[in-house]
Formats: C-alpha cells, sequence, structure tokens
C-alpha cells in the first residue's frame, strides 16, 4: 500500500515488528498475536491519537491493551477521575449519595 509506513512508538506501547495502528485500536491482528502491538499497564492513550501515551499515577487505574481503557470506573485522561456524580469510594467509583454529599458541607 501507499500509505504504509513507519512511526515511532511513544513509552508505554509495545509495538512489535508489522504492528498496526488499526491492531493497536483493535486489540485484533490479522498477523497473530505475535504482531499485536499494545498500550502496556500503567500507560493511557485516547482511541482518536492512540501513539500519544500519558503514564498513569497510579499502575493499576490503566490496564492498557487498547487505548482507552481505564479500570474501576475511572475516566479521563491518564483514568485520573470519575465520572460526573460519581466520586471514590475505595476501591472504585460510585453514585454520590446524600452521606457523601452531606460529608463535604
Amino acid at each position: 500500500k501507499d500509505d504504509i509506513r513507519c512511526v515511532t512508538c511513544n513509552e508505554g506501547i509495545r509495538c512489535p515488528f508489522a504492528s498496526s495502528i488499526d491492531a493497536l485500536r483493535s486489540g485484533k491482528s490479522p498477523l497473530g498475536d505475535r504482531f499485536l502491538p499494545m498500550i502496556q499497564r500503567g500507560y493511557y492513550s485516547t482511541v482518536d491519537q492512540p501513539l500519544i501515551t500519558f503514564k498513569c499515577r497510579k499502575t493499576w487505574q490503566c490496564p492498557g491493551r487498547v487505548p482507552g481503557q481505564c479500570a474501576r470506573g475511572r475516566t479521563e485522561i491518564a483514568c485520573a477521575q470519575c465520572p460526573a456524580g460519581e466520586t471514590w469510594m475505595g476501591n472504585r467509583c460510585a453514585a454520590c449519595n446524600l452521606w457523601v454529599t452531606g460529608a463535604w458541607v
């Protein structure tokens, strides 16, 4: 193909020879697992820009593999936040309730 070109992989991405951005996004390679690129655990990238990586504050927050993956309900760049209307409750994001809201007043 005329549009095939090599690019440098950033820190936090495992890029075997003959891997592709499509395989990175999908988590599947037509050439098999040996050629499957992946985001490393502890790093995050977006689906739209999978080659730009962010190191997560805590390794467990970012499970890696495919772009856009966060653990335990976390969201945003580097899995740094809970979704709107939720807060961190020890080991996961959970809906805010009266007790949580009252604790901040």
